[in-house]
């Protein structure tokens, strides 16, 4: 944590890593028995993976007098999602035994950016004025190679990406009236969402 004050201004930051990891095991057997034929199937089901994170803040306030306050804040979420997962099935009956084995990668990056900035002013003692607005853009990526271990250079790749940004702003214009309060105000908002998805395309 930083925080840095001096005269009117008003300095912050913040940053926090987190790292965590975690492994996953499931066995499964289902047995059916028939007159002369009993069949058997084993699932073992294995998945390991984790992810890393870094969430950041940055900003600056400037309030000149009890009338006056402006300020701007920065924030990014960076994370990396990675995981294996393996599955074993095994199924045996009378003269037949086949085993499968599938293995798939996982590696999902996402990243935000987000800004903030906003302005409080009094005027008079009637008339004072809000605003307020907010800026997000960010990108996700969903990456998987599955494929059989009898078969590995067979691989299924798939892909997906989510590109997004929103524009917002607010603005608030308040009179005093007697005991009362006239507020007027306006906002607009703009959100853009591209995503794409394809399977083994290379490019």
């Amino acid at each position: 944590n930083l925080n840095y004050r001096k005269g009117a201004w008003d300095v912050f930051g913040t940053a926090f890593y987190n790292h965590h990891n975690y492994k996953t095991d499931f066995d499964a057997t289902q047995r059916m028995f028939l007159p002369g034929n009993e069949r058997q199937q084993v699932y073992k089901t294995n998945e390991e993976g984790g992810y890393n994170s870094l969430n950041s803040v940055i900003g600056l306030n400037f309030n000149p007098n009890n009338n006056n306050s402006a300020g701007i804040r920065y924030s990014n979420n960076n994370i990396t999602w990675r995981g294996d997962i393996t599955n074993d099935i095994e199924y045996t009956a009378q003269d037949v035994s086949e085993k499968i084995q599938q293995n798939s990668e996982s590696h999902s990056p996402r990243n935000t950016h987000s800004i903030n900035g906003y302005y409080v002013g009094e005027f008079s003692e009637k008339l004072s004025i809000n605003l307020n607005t907010d800026i997000v853009s960010g990108n996700e990526k969903d990456n998987m190679d599955s494929y059989f271990a009898e078969t590995p250079n067979e691989i299924l790749k798939t892909r997906g990406e989510r590109d997004y940004t929103l524009y917002a702003i607010k603005g608030i214009m308040s009179y005093k009236l007697g005991k009362g309060m006239l507020d007027m105000g306006a906002e607009y908002s703009n959100t853009r969402v591209l995503q794409s998805y394809n399977i083994n395309n290379e490019d």
